[in-house]
């Protein structure tokens, strides 16, 4: 069935409906969820989404594929769905905790609130710059936080969502030459003499001890 409906609760605790529309036709594939408070809505949304995707196909099908509509979701928009999407995956499938909370993260950002369309990478370039003055934040931070967003945005075919894969190979470099990303500082860190000494007594054997 390629509507599914999923109830479940929300931070209220009140009862919100998961929908789901599924459509798979060889290579083709289509997917979106979305949570509402009425099952109707839902249903009615799921089966308009249901349309949309089998015209999408018989579109592509018969040699003329619609042109891909510019998302106009901000960033911490897309985030959330993406977020969203990764509870109804296996969890085999999903981000590692540590990345989803770096997800929640940008979501607080100043590149939060900006649209696909207006996202540039001079936005990421000063939002780097500030942190690093401002919150003595690590280029290698940065680099990590950057890798994540960028694993993110990849996703967009996945959930259907055109979005602006503003982080270029070419951003990412001139980053890095600029020092506003990099690699994290390697620590060769030697115990004192006394250390060695304590650890010594620790670990040696009990006189008499074979």
């Amino acid at each position: 069935m390629p509507v599914e409906v999923t109830p479940s609760k929300n931070k209220q605790n009140k009862r919100v409906y998961r929908v789901r529309i599924r459509v798979r036709k060889g290579d083709f594939q289509r997917s979106q969820t979305q949570t509402f408070n009425d099952k109707r809505q839902g249903l009615s949304w799921g089966n308009r989404k249901e349309e949309e995707f089998l015209n999408e196909y018989e579109q592509i099908q018969s040699g003329r594929p619609p042109k891909p509509k510019d998302s106009n979701l901000t960033l911490s928009e897309y985030l959330q769905k993406l977020l969203d999407y990764m509870e109804i995956l296996p969890e085999s499938d999903r981000f590692r905790s540590a990345d989803l909370s770096c997800l929640r993260k940008w979501q607080k950002t100043p590149l939060a609130d900006i649209k696909s369309p207006n996202l540039s990478g001079q936005d990421l370039i000063n939002f780097f710059e500030r942190r690093i003055r401002e919150q003595r934040i690590s280029p290698a931070t940065n680099h990590s936080d950057m890798c994540v967003l960028v694993k993110a945005l990849k996703w967009h075919r996945r959930l259907n969502i055109p979005f602006n894969n503003f982080i270029t190979d070419e951003l990412r470099q001139d980053m890095w030459d600029l020092g506003l990303t990099g690699k994290s500082r390697h620590k060769d860190i030697r115990p004192t003499e006394q250390q060695v000494l304590t650890l010594y007594r620790h670990f040696r054997p009990p006189c008499g001890a074979a």
